[in-house]
């Protein structure tokens, strides 16, 4: 479990759920078509993101960049569950 900037618990669940409602409406359209099969890691509060091949490449430049940050990862223009990761 994570926690949210206010220490309020968040399932991997809640980060799922809110790093994919983050990309559909605010990252999709940025990045699809011009980056398909490549790894994109979004921070669910400040909504900084960042793009790559490899996901845990991505997950560290990120984290760089949001050492607090709450972390989803997903494929783009790849129908599956991402991953989700936290500042730990």
């Amino acid at each position: 479990m994570s926690l949210s900037i206010d220490h309020t618990p968040l399932t991997a669940a809640e980060v799922g759920a809110r790093g994919r409602a983050i990309y559909s409406s605010e990252i999709q359209s940025q990045v699809e078509p011009h980056f398909i099969g490549k790894y994109l890691t979004l921070d669910i509060f400040s909504h900084d993101w960042e793009v790559g091949d490899r996901h845990r490449e991505v997950l560290a430049v990120l984290r760089q960049r949001q050492p607090r940050g709450r972390f989803y990862t997903l494929r783009i223009g790849f129908p599956v569950a991402g991953y989700v990761g936290s500042a730990g």
